[in-house]
């Protein structure tokens, strides 16, 4: 692998809005070719490649939200790369794989996309609320 970047949220994350973007509480990069900047939640993509992302994230809805939706997006445009979508009433763990051929100076964030809000919060799980894998294969 070229770089890679590895990313959790270990902090609970309560009533998060829709369109918002979801921050990684921990990210290590090594290599040149991803940036992430830890107060807006947004990766950039340094060198164009080819890029695999790898996420799993505890989603918990608000009582009106019935349809989780965790999109990957590019930023400003909110235009959608992947996501993953469950329906759920109870905490749940869900995530997503994706391979991604990326230009330089792209901008991607993770938005919770759902119909309200939602947390991020484990309910008798131990380990990080979400985790996510970025690296270059070429």
């Amino acid at each position: 692998f070229n770089s890679y970047l590895n990313g959790t949220i270990t902090v609970n994350k309560l009533n998060i809005p829709v369109n918002d973007v979801i921050v990684y509480d921990n990210v290590d990069i090594v290599g040149p070719d991803l940036s992430y900047d830890p107060n807006s939640g947004i990766f950039t993509i340094k060198t164009k490649g080819t890029y695999n992302f790898n996420w799993k994230i505890a989603c918990t809805p608000a009582p009106a939200t019935v349809s989780i939706q965790i999109d990957m997006v590019l930023i400003p445009s909110l235009t959608y790369i992947s996501g993953m979508s469950i329906t759920a009433t109870n905490p749940v763990i869900s995530g997503g794989n994706y391979v991604y051929a990326a230009n330089a100076g792209e901008q991607i964030a993770f938005i919770n996309a759902s119909n309200g809000p939602i947390g991020l919060v484990l309910t008798q799980i131990s380990g990080p609320l979400g985790s996510l894998s970025v690296y270059r294969i070429y």
